[in-house]
């Protein structure tokens, strides 16, 4: 048994960890005064990086998917894509309820298929939750 990669890993690890203390911490930060339109953007743009994980990892568990699974799948992903080309479009507060809506929803979605995936559902699992955390943030700005 090899154990060569956990040291490598340990590496990565270590290196991650590192560029996320360098980062300047959120309430440190000033105040800044952003459109609407701007923000909803950003929202856009945060989903695209989830986006790109997810399909990652769809990619990485080729091999243990089966179609159904897979279906499942890229119907998440269609739904993600729906919902940047919606914020892409939205322009102004009415659209964050919606947003938070469907990134729960698709959140939900996820779960699920994560669950089903037992022990190799970590990744998903884990996706799913910062899905959560943007609809969760989303819907704060609802309720300002």
């Amino acid at each position: 048994m090899s154990f060569k990669g956990i040291a490598t890993f340990k590496d990565s690890l270590s290196e991650a960890a590192g560029f996320f203390r360098a980062l300047v911490k959120p309430e440190s930060n000033p105040v800044l005064d952003r459109t609407t339109y701007k923000h909803i953007q950003d929202i856009a743009y945060q989903g695209n990086i989830l986006l790109f994980y997810i399909r990652g990892e769809i990619e990485k568990m080729n091999d243990l998917l089966n179609a159904e699974q897979r279906t499942a799948f890229d119907d998440i992903c269609g739904k993600i894509n729906g919902f940047i080309q919606f914020a892409h479009s939205a322009a102004d507060q009415a659209a964050y309820k919606p947003l938070a809506n469907m990134l729960h929803s698709i959140h939900s979605d996820m779960t699920a298929q994560a669950d089903m995936l037992n022990n190799h559902g970590g990744a998903m699992r884990f996706l799913a939750g910062e899905l959560k955390g943007l609809a969760d943030a989303v819907m704060r700005l609802v309720r300002n």
